[in-house]
């Protein structure tokens, strides 16, 4: 699968995530390496014909300018935010709210290429889709529950 495909499939594109605008934030090596399994293994429980990994690549190829647009900004709005030594109260809050309108971007951009694939799909794959959504928002819970725990 394509990079945007492992970013977007971890981040929420199948509807997976429910982490806002993670599909427009840089990865590490490490978060890529488990994108990449993620998107393998959703791609092989949705048993994918070759035509609808076809379209799916298209919608994602296709929509990778707008990503890398919207990921820029988002370094671009961070950077900004880092550059003051000093805290600037209104200087934040006015990051905060390009942040905010970056975000809103996203959400609409992920939401836009959900759907988008989600077409591509039979009422058998959507469903398998839903079920694991539930099940990784379930780890996600579990791990925010007990965040911190395993430092002394």
């Amino acid at each position: 699968m394509t990079k945007s495909l492992v970013v977007l499939v971890a981040a929420g594109a199948l509807t997976l995530g429910a982490v806002g605008a993670g599909a427009v934030h840089a990865a590490g090596p490490l978060e890529h390496m488990r994108a990449g399994f993620l998107a393998r293994h959703i791609m092989d429980d949705l048993n994918l014909t070759p035509d609808q990994k076809s379209q799916i690549k298209t919608i994602l190829v296709n929509e990778r300018p707008t990503i890398q647009q919207l990921r820029q900004q988002i370094e671009a709005d961070n950077e900004q935010l880092h550059s003051k030594v000093t805290f600037d109260e209104s200087f934040v809050r006015g990051v905060a709210q390009q942040e905010s309108n970056t975000l809103a971007d996203a959400i609409v951009e992920r939401e836009k290429i959900r759907s988008e694939i989600f077409a591509v799909l039979t009422p058998d794959q959507q469903q398998k889709v839903e079920q694991l959504g539930t099940e990784v928002r379930a780890v996600v819970d579990d791990r925010i529950a007990h965040l911190g725990d395993a430092l002394q």
